[in-house]
């Protein structure tokens, strides 16, 4: 009987969970988990311990409080490998408004080193940078966009309420740039909303206006004899024609075409796509 309670007992000892992370087997050494059950730890020992795990280094400032800012997790099961880990650590620390920003570039075989900052701070900070479409990790990136079709000024306000912080967007008229800086998941979103702005709009529009003081064989007569002038006048020359953010200044090339319909009292108007608007008023 009193072996047979010792047994119990050490077996006990052995398959006792550990709060934060699984123990380290004789068969198995490389195996990385982090607890499955987190009932409010704080971030400073949930730091210290994706540090151990993952082999990633942490930098942060007594500042920044991370003793008292505090992560609630529960999963089915713990989180396996260091990837894992280090992407749910991410998320955490999302939650709690901070970011991770990149120290310096790691060497060949060497771990990354990472700054803990404030979320607000980030458009601010030397962020890791995208130069193509990103893969949402939880991470805090920039992402630049080269416009052709649609002006920085007008995605710029169209994305602008959808930022997480309203700094992070940056328009560049003159080169028709768009530079985000935010989270990837957010990023991602952008991407999908400037793909459907930023296409080819038609070159030419057909517009057709009913007359009501005025017969439509003269108005085609004096419209067709005047559209060099029409086309100035409706800022041809004055460059008010964007296409990725660079402005037009001639308009040598465009056409513009009045057809009357006597049948109906109308004209028909063939003009470029963003001249048809003010030609129509005139």
């Amino acid at each position: 009987m009193k072996l047979f309670s010792t047994v119990l007992l050490l077996c006990l000892l052995v398959t006792t969970p550990v709060p934060l992370a699984a123990q380290d087997t004789d068969t198995d050494k490389d195996v990385q988990e982090l607890g499955a059950n987190l009932p409010g730890v704080n971030l400073h020992d949930l730091t210290l311990m994706v540090q151990k795990l993952t082999g990633r280094k942490f930098l942060w400032t007594e500042e920044l409080g991370l003793r008292t800012r505090r992560v609630n997790f529960v999963a089915p099961d713990p989180i396996k490998g260091a990837d894992n880990i280090f992407r749910v650590y991410q998320h955490f620390l999302q939650v709690n408004g901070l970011i991770l920003v990149p120290a310096r570039e790691p060497e060949e075989g060497e771990e990354p080193v990472y700054k803990i900052q404030l979320a607000s701070m980030g458009p601010k900070s030397a962020v890791q940078f995208e130069s193509e479409k990103v893969n949402p990790q939880d991470r805090f990136v920039s992402r630049l966009f080269h416009l052709k079709h649609v002006s920085p000024r007008d995605v710029h306000a169209a994305l602008i309420n959808m930022a997480s912080f309203p700094q992070g967007i940056l328009q560049i008229e003159s080169a028709g740039i768009l530079l985000i800086s935010d989270y990837d998941y957010n990023v991602q979103r952008f991407e999908r909303i400037i793909e459907e702005m930023d296409k080819p709009k038609p070159d030419i529009v057909l517009k057709r206006v009913v007359l009501k003081n005025a017969l439509a064989s003269e108005v085609e007569q004096i419209m067709n004899s005047l559209s060099q002038v029409i086309l100035a006048s409706s800022g041809g020359s004055s460059g008010a024609a964007v296409r990725g953010g660079r402005p037009s200044t001639s308009n040598k090339g465009e056409q513009l075409k009045i057809v009357a319909d006597t049948r109906t009292n109308s004209v028909i108007v063939l003009a470029a796509f963003n001249r048809i608007d003010r030609i129509v008023e005139i």
